[in-house]
């Protein structure tokens, strides 16, 4: 709380005006720049919308967005701070995990109705839709100044993986005369 409120040109009773422990400053950390995310990803699917194309639609801009080094700095305060204050985790997981984990779930087996996945092993792991933002955001506060690392590229990579390459739509006027 003292950092946050020096980083803020704050005195420190002046945060306890508005959050009555780091916990709850830490909810409110996680709504403003991981809840968005959670949300877009479970946004509307089109009925005829690929499951990949979706997360293309609703993940990608995590990974390319200007905010993903605020993103990541709050999974850096998680891990530098959940062995002190476990329920900084809990909040984490409850808010962010089990939802993101649920809505991984309902997509990959969606995906499995349809044909689109390129194996089961997403619907016993959904992390694995997942993994690649984590470690976009573990990198991006980490590495990132040693080596960039492009994460929209490693997402679209990731999804080549998981899914079955899409069908070409045929145009019936060019089979006809061939």
């Amino acid at each position: 709380m003292d950092d946050i409120a020096v980083r803020a040109r704050v005195a420190k009773g002046t945060l306890y005006l508005y959050f009555r422990n780091k916990q709850s400053l830490f909810q409110a950390i996680i709504q403003q720049e991981i809840s968005p995310v959670i949300e877009a990803a479970a946004g509307t699917i089109g009925a005829d919308e690929s499951v990949r194309d979706f997360l293309e639609r609703a993940v990608l801009p995590f990974v390319a967005s200007p905010g993903l080094e605020r993103r990541a700095a709050v999974v850096r305060l998680l891990v530098g701070e959940a062995g002190r204050f476990p329920k900084l985790a809990e909040t984490y997981f409850r808010s962010v995990i089990q939802p993101g984990m649920d809505v991984f779930r309902r997509l990959g087996e969606r995906a499995l109705r349809r044909g689109e996945l390129a194996n089961r092993a997403v619907l016993q792991f959904p992390h694995l839709m997942a993994a690649p933002l984590v470690v976009t955001l573990l990198w991006t506060e980490l590495f990132n100044r040693f080596e960039p690392l492009d994460g929209e590229a490693m997402l679209r990579a990731h999804f080549d993986q998981l899914f079955q390459p899409s069908k070409p739509v045929r145009n019936p006027r060019r089979s006809k005369g061939r």
